[in-house]
């Protein structure tokens, strides 16, 4: 009788474990599942901020490429016939003064996901 009892009682214990083991690790999961998304959240932040940077790069890339036609279109303009490097030079200074003079162009806006 008091060998049954304590199978009973042992039987008991087992059965509640396994629900405490079974409510464990969905509390577990639930905690990695919320760590997963933060981590997700954090790193859909990173990549826009990352996309607007290259953005940016390539608008700063457009300009300085209009600048440098600029510069070549006044050296030719302004250069003598024998070709001096004179020319070059000064279109290069009004090219680089009227850039520092203009508002850098704002950064364009893109929807991330």
């Amino acid at each position: 009788n008091q060998l049954e009892e304590k199978s009973a009682e042992a039987a008991k214990a087992i059965e509640e474990n396994k629900k405490l083991k079974a409510e464990h690790d969905t509390l577990n999961n639930s905690a990695k599942d919320k760590q997963i998304d933060q981590t997700n959240a954090i790193l859909k932040k990173d990549y826009a901020a990352k996309v607007r940077e290259v953005n940016q790069l390539q608008e700063t890339i457009k300009s300085l490429r209009e600048e440098l036609d600029t510069v070549k279109s006044a050296a030719a303009a302004s250069a003598p016939a024998r070709g001096s490097s004179v020319g070059i030079g000064a279109a290069a200074s009004v090219a680089s003064a009227r850039s520092r003079a203009s508002p850098s162009p704002a950064p364009p806006t893109d929807a991330i996901m």
